[in-house]
């Protein structure tokens, strides 16, 4: 299973660490990471945006929304 590993790999060769992206048999390669900051950035500019008037409304409009989901699953259980 190791030679179907994602590319790149960490290796150790004389007395240090790489990444090696000579891999013939890899199935993938690992996509960049960066975490949740863009996430809370995003979060954090749409609560801006709509203000507290506006995420009111859409909290108010999200639970009137969930409840008519539950009663359409709950008719067809």
């Amino acid at each position: 299973m190791a030679k179907f590993l994602s590319v790149p790999t960490v290796e150790f060769a004389d007395g240090r660490y790489y990444l090696n992206y000579d891999r013939t048999d890899t199935s993938s390669k690992v996509g960049g990471f960066f975490g949740v900051a863009p996430v809370i950035v995003k979060s954090y500019s749409w609560i801006m945006m709509l203000g507290a008037d506006g995420l009111k409304e859409v909290a108010e409009i999200s639970v009137l929304n969930n409840n008519y989901l539950q009663k359409k699953v709950e008719a067809n259980v």
